[in-house]
Order: structure tokens, then sequence, then C-alpha cells
């Protein structure tokens, strides 16, 4: 069994996958979105009119594959406090999943995560036709983004988002979800942004249980 150290680095590694560092500050802006086009409201980011992926190099594999049963680790870093004065909290979980393909052909991943201080429920998709944008690098690296909008009435993550300019009615919460495969593990990292901020990221390292 790995070493604390070396799944703490491993995680870390995972989470600066996500195509930004490890190091990213709250609230930073979303890629494809500039301060001038977000003030201006002239960016295309907040369009969700994108046609739906449909299907996908891998799809099949990358089903069959996350199919069963998980455990790992998880660290998360969301963005607390006010817009102005955001600070970062950091949490590691010990996680339980179960993966199974739903009847539209949607990945879920249900997880119990367990930490210090308590036990959490999470569900997490991966859609390979409702998403905007769905991508392969390689034969085992898949990248799904997500645009959906919710109405204000959120909690943790979203908490500070309702002070930001929202470019339309709600919240527009936009996520970027890495999956890749090794054998008997999958790794998977998440950026998630509301209104175009980022409001939390996540890296999740799971084996076959």
């Amino acid at each position: 069994m790995r070493s604390q150290n070396s799944v703490m680095s491993g995680l870390l590694l995972l989470l600066s996958s996500t195509g930004s560092s490890y190091a990213m500050e709250c609230n930073e802006l979303a890629p494809g979105l500039t301060a001038d086009s977000q003030t201006a409201g002239e960016s295309d980011y907040y369009d969700l009119t994108a046609e739906p992926t449909g299907n996908i190099a891998g799809a099949d594999t990358l089903r069959r594959e996350l199919t069963g049963r998980w455990r790992g680790t998880l660290i998360s870093v969301t963005c607390d406090g006010s817009y102005k004065n955001p600070h970062k909290n950091q949490q590691q979980y010990t996680i339980d999943a179960e993966i199974e393909t739903l009847y539209d052909g949607d990945i879920r991943i249900e997880t119990e995560k367990e930490s210090s201080r308590a036990v959490n429920l999470e569900k997490v998709f991966l859609s390979l036709k409702r998403s905007q944008s769905v991508t392969t690098d390689g034969e085992n690296t898949w990248t799904f983004i997500e645009k959906y909008r919710v109405n204000n009435s959120r909690p943790a993550t979203l908490a500070i988002s309702g002070q930001l300019g929202n470019g339309g009615h709600g919240l527009l919460v936009h996520q970027i979800k890495k999956v890749v495969l090794n054998n008997r593990s999958f790794n998977l990292s998440r950026l998630i942004y509301v209104n175009g901020h980022l409001v939390a990221q996540d890296g999740w390292l799971l084996q076959r249980s």
C-alpha cells in the first residue's frame, strides 16, 4: 500500500493536470473568458446552445472500464468567504464509489466521502450527450466540459457566487472533468467555475475494490 505522503503527492500532481496549476487562485477566470469580455457582456462563454456531443471515440471502453466498485482518496479545495476576500479550504476524504451506466448512456459516480469530520454523499455524472464538449487525449483520457444554470439558492462551494456578475438569470455553473484510466485504477480531476470564476477544484485517485 502506498504511503500517505505518496498518495498526497499523487493527488496534488493530479490537480495540476487540469490545465492550470494547483495554486490557482479563487475567482480566477474560466478558460476562454477575459475580464474585458465579461464586463462588456460580449463573450459567447454564456451561450449554452451548443449541440449535444453525441458518441465519442472510446465511449464504450470508458463505460465498461469504469463500471463497478472503487475505493480511494479525494482532495477537495473550495473557495469560501466573500468574493472580495476568499480563502481556500482543503479537505481530504476516503472514498467508496459505485459507478454505473444509466439508460441514456451517461455515467453516474455515486460516492460516500469520509473525512475526519463527517461522512458525505455525492453523485458525479459524466455525460457523453449533454456536455458542451467531450474530447479524448490518447486511448485512456477523456475531458468533459459542462455548462448549466441553477437558481441562486445553492450551498457550500457556490456560496460566494451570489456576489458575482452572472451574465444572465441564475448562476452559470461550468465544470471541467478529466478522467484518466490506468489498468485497475482511474483518476478524476475537476474544476468548478460559477459565473466564470473558480470556486472549487478536486482530485480523485481510485482503485478497484
